[in-house]
């Protein structure tokens, strides 16, 4: 290959890109070895010859800073922006060009950094990663259930190393451009471990791509590279291909030439090299690498892989017929024989519950976007406790983090009774409730569609969204610095823990095996929700109320607990009163807990539990601390007003049956959506028939005279009130015992001989009276004679021979004896 280096090097010009930044980010410590993000930190450096005044700079992505009046940095110097200066000097006290601290964290899992000039002008700006580009992948054995799944390696991602920038000359935006650091702790206020040995570097190889994305039998195939260098040394690059049947690799050299019959390259020297692949057959799976050689003998090969034998890291594309036009999205997921028989095998067959991750290629399409997009190195296990053993099964994706679908980096196929996960998603979503999106999607695994045409599937898998922190960014956008937990029953094998909100100890260890941090997993912080069930279980009555509100979105927890009530939800969660499949959400500006709604594919009658749904609407009293919320007479009646707004509203029988239509009916069966309106319409009238809605007394009375009467002085008065609105009962001016989460109450009367006048006022949520009753009840001795004073137009004179008498006028009851 070396004999092709001469001509080659009339083209390394074109691949040469030059740094249009003067300041550019130059290292990142984002995950330091001690888990503490206050010795978090970033490091800028002047690639000029000139001081520059970074006076009303700003970091505005990523964290939050802005530059102090008179921050300046120094001609080709480097200036250290901390989280926390105290913390930083702690570990690097000889580092006095330093300055801080700012607002936010950097996360573990990647994520955009951007540098502004005081003019608001983009500096600079790099998204960092533990994935993809920015590691190496690799193969390891899980711990729990022994199979192999790729990973990715890199020391910047927790091991003590910072991630330093190579060349500051190329693209800072390109993760081969960076390394772990060389030293431990990095070198931040210093020139980084990997400058000299900038000359040494090989060329870097990035946007690699195959074309057409989706190519048939009579179609050659186009791969192509950007190669960037900053040396003028000669370099090849080739493309390394096998179809899956084939033993060995061939090369095709790769040229930047613009001669599109021969290799495919489109415009000569713009610095994209390609080489043209032969035509396949149908349903061919083809796998290939690039490498890049330089005349002293550099090297690179992408994708950066530890190989392993019997399975395959390498990039991969199928010959593929099948031209979809449907409206649903459209995933192709690609994977080579190998990897597919050891997903089949041994994490789909042996072990179900198994977490390790085969590699292939993922084809993104959509309706509103048709021009496919895609990922190589993506990643794809089982998912689901329960559902683990079904077939078809489920699908967890995981792209690379230096990469992302629709705001995405991983997103999970699922396949139980997909069209009640869309619908609850829809609704949950459509009310204000945070929710996972979900949306019916088809899904071809080296071309198979293995959904059943009916259900529970009717061709489609249920594309949902993780709840991890892509998630709290798009629910929480202005507030998305939190703690997300996700409960879960039986979080590991050891059936360690259930997630019911109940109390264990002070400590947070006794809570990691039932509650799972989705986000911030960096911080061994879990000291919030330790509150919040502290809050629920612990709080003495008297202060109950008050310390609730401000650990609790109380509003969102009876929206949650209602929505599940009037979707008839059949699945273990808090609001079945199992502590199972939720998610909680506390905020740094709102720092109460909000509830987020979590797998709900038995609703509506319909999913895997068919059974009858309990006629009740108080499920979730299974579970002592939630039952303590849920009956709180402060609460409650927030319950019913939810269940009323959205039976009425959102699932009232004419506009629920219209959002069925409209989000379900070109896709289920006509007898699944019917069956689905049908039940809705019966089980939210059940629903609201459930919610008190009057003041009542239900006592029985004897009529005595013209009155409720009876012949016994201690008297049990009850009844019902409205419970979406009473928050008080009182009776002739005293407080009667009132149980809000059932509108019940009672009194108990110690009733004169005769006629006794009651008088009845009943106060809202704020203690304001909105209702007053009167009654009259008859004690009858045997031998009570009534004198209604209306009668009365003389003088009377009621002797003791004539009684006992009850003079009755309004309010002014008297006894003659």
């Amino acid at each position: 290959m070396k004999k092709h280096f001469a001509e080659l090097a009339l083209l390394i010009g074109t691949a040469l890109t030059v740094s249009a930044s003067d300041v550019v980010i130059n290292e990142i410590m984002y995950h330091p070895r001690s888990e503490n993000i206050r010795e978090q930190w970033i490091e800028l450096h002047n690639t000029t010859d000139s001081a520059i005044n970074l006076s009303g700079w700003a970091f505005t992505k990523g964290i939050s800073y802005t530059f102090p009046e008179g921050t300046g940095i120094e001609a080709n110097g480097y200036l250290v922006i901390t989280a926390d200066t105290e913390a930083f000097a702690a570990v690097y006290s000889d580092v006095t060009n330093v300055i801080g601290s700012w607002d936010g964290k950097l996360s573990n899992r990647g994520e955009n950094i951007r540098l502004t000039r005081a003019n608001g002008k983009t500096e600079t700006e790099v998204h960092y990663a533990p994935e993809g580009d920015w590691a190496q992948r690799r193969l390891i054995q899980e711990p729990y259930y022994g199979c192999w799944g790729w990973d990715w390696y890199a020391e910047h991602q927790g091991a003590g190393k910072s991630a330093e920038l190579i060349d500051p000359s190329l693209p800072i935006s390109i993760g081969q451009n960076w390394n772990s650091s060389q030293t431990d702790g990095g070198t931040p206020g210093a020139v980084n471990s990997w400058y000299d040995s900038i000359p040494e570097q090989a060329p870097l190889l990035c946007n690699v791509s195959h074309s057409p994305a989706l190519p048939q039998s009579t179609e050659a195939v186009t791969i192509s590279v950007q190669v960037h260098t900053s040396s003028t040394e000669a370099f090849q690059v080739t493309t390394h291909w096998k179809t899956t049947d084939m033993d060995e690799f061939e090369e095709l050299e790769m040229l930047d030439n613009g001669d599109f019959q021969k290799n495919g390259d489109t415009l000569a020297n713009d610095g994209y090299f390609s080489a043209k692949l032969p035509e396949q057959p149908n349903g061919t799976i083809v796998e290939f690498y690039l490498t890049v050689f330089t005349t002293s003998g550099l090297t690179r090969t992408y994708p950066n892989v530890e190989e392993a034998p019997g399975r395959t890291p390498w990039l991969l594309y199928q010959v593929d017929e099948e031209r979809y036009a449907g409206d649903q999205p459209m995933l192709r997921i690609i994977l080579d024989p190998l990897e597919y028989n050891y997903l089949k095998t041994k994490i789909w067959g042996e072990q179900g519950l198994s977490e390790a991750l085969v590699n292939g290629t993922v084809i993104c399409q959509t309706p509103s976007q048709p021009m496919p997009v895609i990922f190589y190195q993506a990643g794809f296990r089982n998912r689901g406790k329960g559902t683990a053993s079904l077939t078809p099964h489920n699908i967890h994706i995981n792209l690379p983090k230096d990469r992302d679908w629709e705001g995405r980096t991983s997103f999970n196929t699922n396949t139980k009774d997909t069209y009640c996960q869309i619908i609850s998603s829809v609704i949950a979503r459509e009310i204000g409730l945070p929710m996972a999106e979900s949306r019916p999607v088809k899904v071809r695994i080296n071309g198979e569609d293995l959904t059943n045409p009916i259900a529970p599937q009717f061709g489609s898998y249920a594309g949902n969204e993780p709840i991890n922190s892509d998630f709290v960014d798009r629910q929480f956008p202005l507030d998305n610095g939190g703690n997300l937990y996700r409960g879960k029953r039986y979080a590991y094998p050891q059936n360690l823990g259930i997630a019911d909100l109940g109390w264990r100890t002070e400590s947070w260890t006794s809570y990691t095996n039932a509650y799972v941090k989705e986000n911030n997993s960096m911080e061994n912080d879990w000291s919030d929700l330790v509150d919040l069930i502290r809050v629920l279980n612990k709080t003495p009555n008297e202060e109950y109320v008050a310390a609730v509100k401000d650990a609790v979105n109380v509003e969102n927890w009876m929206q949650y607990f209602a929505l599940n009530t009037l979707l008839a939800n059949q699945e273990t969660c808090l609001a079945t009163g199992v502590g199972d499949d939720f998610a909680l959400y506390r905020g740094e500006k709102d720092p109460r807990f909000s509830l987020i709604v979590y797998d709900m594919d038995s609703v509506m009658g319909l999913g895997e539990r068919t059974e009858p749904y309990r006629k009740t609407i108080w499920p979730m009293n299974e579970l002592p601390a939630v039952r303590r919320f849920m009956t709180n007479s402060a609460f409650s009646p927030l319950y019913f007003k939810h269940l009323r707004e959205l039976g009425t509203g959102i699932f009232a029988p004419e506009r629920m049956n219209a959002l069925l239509d409209n989000v379900l009916g070109d896709w289920i069966s006509p007898t699944a959506l019917n069956n689905m309106k049908t039940f809705n319409a019966n089980h939210v009238a059940y629903v609201l028939s459930q919610i008190p809605g009057k003041f009542s007394i239900n006592n029985t009375f004897e009529e005595i005279s013209g009155y409720p009467g009876v012949r016994k002085p201690d008297l049990l008065l009850e009844g019902t009130a409205d419970a979406e609105h009473t928050s008080q009962i009182t009776i002739n001016g005293i407080a009667v015992d009132y149980t809000a989460w059932q509108g019940k109450w009672s009194c108990q009367l110690k009733l004169n001989p005769g006629l006794n006048f009651i008088t009845i006022k009943i106060y809202d949520l704020d203690g304001k009276e909105i209702e007053y009753k009167e009654q009259y009840i008859l004690y009858d001795t045997g031998s009570t004679h009534i004198l209604d004073t209306d009668t009365i137009t003389v003088d009377t004179t009621l002797t003791a021979a004539e009684g006992p008498w009850q003079i009755n006028k309004k309010l002014n009851i008297a006894e003659g004896a």
